[in-house]
């Protein structure tokens, strides 16, 4: 598993991440400079939108090396964190908004990169956003914000052409079940054999759980979930609905676990293999979550656990 640099507040709006400045065998380095933000902005929203607008601009006015261990003079463990910053606060606005913010992203990098063509700055820093918001293991994972970088590194001339066909067939699965449309409709049989469609479940919000039995990470979701005390009154209010999918073939062994389940979630297969087979959902690993609303849009997408449970926490 790789590592991410541990994410501090989403709505800091002036860091100072450490690079380690100073001299190392005999080159010099810079912290990861910090955004100073004019007095004159005074209300959160305002102060967040200038964070978003002008976070990288101190960064790319500065100079410096770019080699293995650092982009242009600032190491790789300041910048990382400066990365799992401004996605969280990315994240923490709406999503055009953060969408805008990491498209200028990637603007600045490309124009970085056209500064200074021998230097790798292009391939290292779009390494280092594809890993933070596409790699399955990333808790700041977001197709949604990845999706507009993806788009530029299409369109880029700094691009490599023998990497493009794998960013066209991202960008074509990134494109499913985007946040704010209708999830694709399936349908599937419990383990009494009734068929049910996930856009015939009844319910304000649906926590769409793609699963296999007996997997580590599953066992902890389902931990999570269960450890919320209110979630059985939600889901009998017909406030929450927990649907629990199993998209594989090996059918026998999802029978077998399926007691493991909570009995108040609608739990089945899909056994038309239309999920996986289909591409009906980018399932890149197992598990998987979605939070869906009362009309099956997509509030959340292949979602860390914690943003899920945080806001089933909200529910009145």
């Amino acid at each position: 598993m790789k590592k991410f640099a541990a994410l501090f507040s989403a709505v800091a709006l002036i860091v100072s991440c450490s690079g380690g400045s100073g001299e190392d065998n005999g080159v010099e380095y810079r912290e990861f400079p910090s955004l100073e933000i004019p007095a004159v902005i005074a209300d959160s929203g305002s102060r967040t939108d200038y964070s978003l607008k002008h976070w990288w601009d101190p960064f790319f006015a500065g100079t410096g090396v770019t080699d293995s261990a650092a982009v242009l003079g600032v190491r790789n463990a300041g910048l990382e964190q400066a990365m799992a910053n401004f996605i969280g606060l990315c994240s923490s606005v709406p999503k055009e908004r953060g969408q805008e913010a990491v498209s200028n992203l990637f603007s600045s990098i490309e124009k970085a990169q056209a500064a200074d063509t021998s230097s790798h700055i292009y391939l290292l820093m779009t390494d280092m956003v594809c890993r933070y918001l596409y790699d399955p293991n990333s808790p700041l994972r977001d197709e949604d914000l990845y999706l507009p970088f993806l788009r530029g590194m299409i369109s880029s001339r700094f691009t490599r052409e023998d990497v493009m066909p794998g960013y066209r067939f991202e960008e074509k699965m990134c494109s499913l079940n985007r946040y704010g449309t209708q999830a694709s409709d399936f349908s599937f049989k419990d383990k009494n054999g009734r068929v049910h469609n996930l856009h015939g479940i009844k319910a304000d919000y649906t926590v769409l759980f793609f699963s296999n039995p007996g997997c580590t990470a599953c066992r902890d979701i389902i931990l999570a979930l269960r450890g919320m005390r209110r979630l059985p009154s939600l889901i009998s209010s017909g406030r929450v609905a927990v649907v629990n999918i199993y998209i594989d073939r090996e059918l026998d062994k999802w029978r077998e676990y399926e007691k493991n389940y909570p009995e108040d979630w609608l739990s089945g297969y899909d056994y038309k293999f239309i999920i996986r087979d289909n591409a009906l959902y980018n399932v890149r690993a197992i598990p998987s979550l979605y939070l869906l609303d009362s009309e099956k849009k997509v509030m959340m997408k292949d979602a860390v656990t914690q943003k899920v449970v945080a806001f089933l926490e909200t529910i009145q």
